[in-house]
């Protein structure tokens, strides 16, 4: 149980887990219970995603999770990957003498992939949000160190009744719940799951974490569920994901299909992020329709031929690359430089930047003498450097 420390002498909190072993693949779940003891109706937290950059949430482990360089190629650790960082906030309401409760996984924050002793150590902090505070916010945190043992299970079978009650919650009639439940599901997905994340599939609210699910599976039926909800269509922020699952799940047979979207397709926007996909399913297929971005009078489609050459992750495509690093328009150039780096793990730049917010232009030299010294023209792809 945590201790709570601070000026929020109207909230009660605690932090808990439910037991203290578990067999790998099972929800690690830590609770988090909030209680209004003060005179106010109704108390608003600050909150944002727990599992966010901007999260209220500490959560070291140890032994903590090895930094692990790929067995080949360059290091990653000196690559700066710029990161898209979002920080969607909410008020989290406590109602007076109510319990409000939160579950954060703590697999979708750190690999328990082995069996072993781990401890966790945990500070959630506090703040009114700031339409409850009627001042500068005071400030807490409550503190929690769990200590707890993974064991290897016996069959699949054996983790299969933790699930249960969260497959039940699919359902709840409370949104936070069910999105809960979905967090759960997608985060650890089995082959006894894929009922549950197909349905989700089609149930408001949980589809991106549906998204996640279907394409760690990466089953038969999953594909084609991805495959059908970018059929419908193609442009919402729902295919998107769907598509990026696709092109990760490496099935071949759906790159003529991509092909055959992106010509009932209008926006150039969407053809190049078809093309993309499909050159990466399956580079020999799909070379043709991406020397044609490449050689149309369109930067458009030129640049989305450079990001579709980068995603083939083959040799062949580095020479041209550097090309393009001349090419007359500035996005198509800056696509090239970042294929460049995407494909080899290098940059010409000490401090790992892809860019200095100079023209790409000028790191073709750098190219040029790295193809001369290395003719046989290697490919790490910074994919293989763990997020």
């Amino acid at each position: 149980m945590g201790t709570a420390a601070g000026p929020l002498r109207d909230v009660h909190a605690s932090l808990a887990m439910e037991k203290q072993q578990y067999l790998v693949g099972e929800p690690l779940a830590l609770t988090f219970t909030a209680r209004n003891t003060g005179r106010r109706p109704r108390i608003e937290l600050s909150e944002s995603d727990p599992y966010g950059q901007c999260g209220a949430y500490r959560i070291p482990v140890t032994p903590d999770e090895p930094k692990l360089e790929p067995k080949t190629g360059p290091p990653c650790a000196p690559l700066f990957q710029i990161q898209d960082i979002q920080c969607l906030r909410g008020p989290l309401t406590v109602m007076k003498d109510v319990e409000a409760t939160q579950r954060i996984l703590l697999n979708r924050l750190h690999d328990f992939a082995r069996p072993g002793t781990y401890t966790v150590k945990v500070i959630r902090y506090l703040s009114y949000s700031r339409t409850s505070a009627r001042k500068p916010s005071p400030a807490s945190e409550i503190t929690a160190s769990f200590t707890f043992t993974l064991a290897l299970p016996s069959s699949p079978d054996d983790i299969k009744q933790s699930f249960t009650a969260y497959r039940t919650e699919l359902s709840s009639a409370t949104y936070m719940r069910r999105r809960e439940a979905a967090i759960i599901i997608a985060s650890l997905p089995s082959p006894f799951l894929e009922p549950d994340l197909l349905r989700m599939l089609s149930t408001p609210g949980l589809t991106s974490e549906a998204i996640r699910g279907l394409g760690k599976l990466n089953t038969a039926h999953a594909r084609q569920a991805l495959y059908n909800l970018l059929e419908q269509n193609s442009s919402s922020t729902e295919s998107l994901l769907a598509l990026e699952a696709l092109q990760n799940m490496g099935d071949a047979s759906y790159a003529p299909r991509l092909v055959s979207l992106m010509s009932q397709n209008q926006k150039l926007e969407e053809k190049g992020r078809l093309l993309v996909a499909a050159a990466h399913l399956d580079a020999d297929g799909t070379k043709s329709f991406v020397q044609s971005f490449l050689d149309s009078p369109d930067p458009e489609m030129r640049q989305s031929g450079a990001k579709a050459l980068a995603a083939t992750e083959q040799s062949t495509a580095i020479p041209t690359l550097v090309f393009l690093l001349s090419d007359t328009s500035l996005r198509v150039r800056s696509s090239a430089a970042q294929g460049l780096v995407s494909l080899t793990r290098l940059t010409p730049f000490n401090d790992g930047l892809f860019w200095h917010g100079e023209d790409p232009g000028t790191a073709a030299p750098y190219w040029a003498a790295w193809m001369r010294d290395n003719p046989q023209l290697p490919v790490h792809p910074i994919r293989e450097c763990r997020p």
